[in-house]
């Protein structure tokens, strides 16, 4: 009787090797897949493996001030931001000092978040430009403000800051509070007299233009 012939898995490199079936290619890249698995996870059911879904929050009040959800998103977000800044109490203090502190004696409060990243976090899912315009229409409101590192002038990271006084206004003109900061009372010291709103203005404008 004929014998039959051996396995070529492990053939020399210089024989010809048939091609696998696609059938067989399948099964073969299902052994590479389970070889970089651990043994441990191999015990483990494939749904553990499955990352838990994001969920974004929009907030009501956010949405009636911006007059959109995406931009809300983006507001809401340097909102979650700003209460990570580790001078948060010293940030809080500027915000609710009276008379008000106008934008060049601003210290405190300032994070970096690379603009991709937002994006990311608010699952927005749109182009850099989209997303600059989004945040331009932010800043032109007088609720995100922005600088580029004053310690470092080749740095070319922009900064922001949520300017919780002019937000805190805006909302109660709408009907709505600030949530998470009602402690602060930053409201109620919000008005400024006209001299120094318009030198606040000035100053403004003018570091806007420097700094973006």
């Amino acid at each position: 009787m004929m014998s039959l012939p051996h396995h070529m898995d492990n053939a020399p490199p210089s024989l010809s090797v048939p091609q696998c079936l696609p059938r067989d290619r399948d099964e073969s890249m299902a052994e590479e897949r389970d070889e970089n698995l651990s043994p441990q996870s191999l015990q483990e059911s494939p749904g553990e493996h499955l990352r838990k879904p994001r969920i974004i929050m929009i907030r009501e009040e956010l949405v009636d001030l911006t007059g959109a959800p995406l931009t809300a998103s983006i507001l809401g977000q340097m909102l979650y931001w700003s209460q990570k800044t580790k001078d948060f109490d010293l940030y809080m203090a500027e915000e609710s000092a009276d008379p008000p502190k106008c934008f060049s004696a601003l210290r405190h409060g300032w994070f970096y978040k690379a603009n991709r990243e937002i994006i990311e976090e608010t699952l927005l899912r749109v182009t850099l430009v989209t997303f600059r315009r989004y945040m331009n229409f932010l800043r032109g409101r007088g609720w995100i403000q922005t600088r580029r590192n004053p310690e470092n002038k080749l740095d070319s990271k922009i900064q922001y800051r949520v300017n919780l006084r002019k937000l805190c206004v805006d909302l109660q003109r709408k009907g709505h509070t600030l949530s998470s900061f009602e402690a602060y009372e930053l409201c109620p010291h919000s008005e400024q007299n006209p001299s120094e709103q318009n030198i606040c203005e000035q100053q403004n404008n003018f570091l806007k233009k420097e700094n973006v």
